[in-house]
């Protein structure tokens, strides 16, 4: 008797130990490196007449649903957008819809914004989107154009699009890639506010000490492209940080923040007197 229980206590043990290896990397092996990538996207885009709850993401493995920035939802853009995106995971599957569904008659645009990671921490660097209608047809204009962090002289990293139609006040989103180049839309004529600015806290609104540029654009029948340069704006004006002789004739002047560089600099702006 005794036999048989040590015998059955060895068992289990062995057991134990093949639980705990499920999912491993099994001893020696290949390490496997190469990030999930998405091989299926429904609706498809360019497609009219949908009637779906939600839009799927297929991908080719497993992703984390515990991404290293945020939530998954902050993942995924609805243009136009009605609040947060509810996302659901099914390991190799993603659901998104919008908070509120997807409405009739209306052009979307949902997008996969690079950062997931499969569970040994591969991350995806290309993201994948889809554009369809749940009407007859998709409308034919959209915004391109590009954002720069002008004080940084380069493109603005983490910066997001928005495209606000006037007077009825719908917000298209839309994420620049890595050279600051943007498409947003589609959507009909008029006249939409397009405000870009950088993210910083990626609670996809725009906060007091935060980049941003603005401008207005009217839609007739080409799409418009537009210039964004974010900066830091407040109502404090620049005020002189530092003055050093560059020669004998030369003063320069260093101001705590950036100039506006449309205002001309001429020399009457400027007092130089005896201390």
């Amino acid at each position: 008797m005794r036999r048989l229980t040590l015998l059955g206590v060895a068992a289990l043990a062995m057991g134990s130990a093949g639980c705990a290896n499920r999912g491993q990397q099994p001893p020696g092996g290949v390490i496997d490196k190469t990030p999930p990538h998405v091989n299926k996207v429904n609706p498809e885009s360019g497609s009219v007449r949908q009637r779906v709850g939600a839009v799927q993401f297929g991908f080719t493995k497993v992703v984390s649903d515990a991404p290293a920035s945020g939530q998954l939802n902050r993942y995924f853009l609805i243009s136009p957008t009605d609040g947060e995106p509810r996302v659901n995971w099914h390991r190799n599957r993603i659901d998104v819809r919008p908070r509120h569904g997807f409405r009739p008659n209306t052009a979307y645009s949902v997008t996969l914004l690079p950062g997931l990671a499969d569970v040994r921490g591969n991350v995806m660097t290309q993201g994948a989107s889809t554009v369809f209608s749940t009407g007859d047809s998709l409308p034919r204009f959209g915004i391109i154009g590009s954002i720069f962090d002008w004080l940084a002289e380069r493109p603005a990293n983490g910066a997001l699009i928005e495209a606000i139609s006037r007077p009825d006040s719908v917000v298209y989103l839309a994420a620049p890639d890595s050279l600051g180049q943007f498409s947003i839309g589609p959507f009909g004529p008029g006249r939409y506010t397009v405000i870009g600015y950088v993210d910083r806290n990626n609670n996809r609104a725009l906060d007091p000490g935060e980049l941003w540029d603005s401008t207005t654009v009217l839609i007739t029948r080409n799409r418009p492209t537009v210039e964004l340069l974010a900066i830091t704006r407040d109502t404090i004006p620049p005020r002189m940080s530092a003055i050093s002789r560059d020669d004998s004739v030369t003063l320069r002047v260093t101001f705590d923040r950036a100039l506006d560089p449309a205002m001309p600099l001429t020399a009457a702006l400027f007092r130089v007197q005896r201390a």
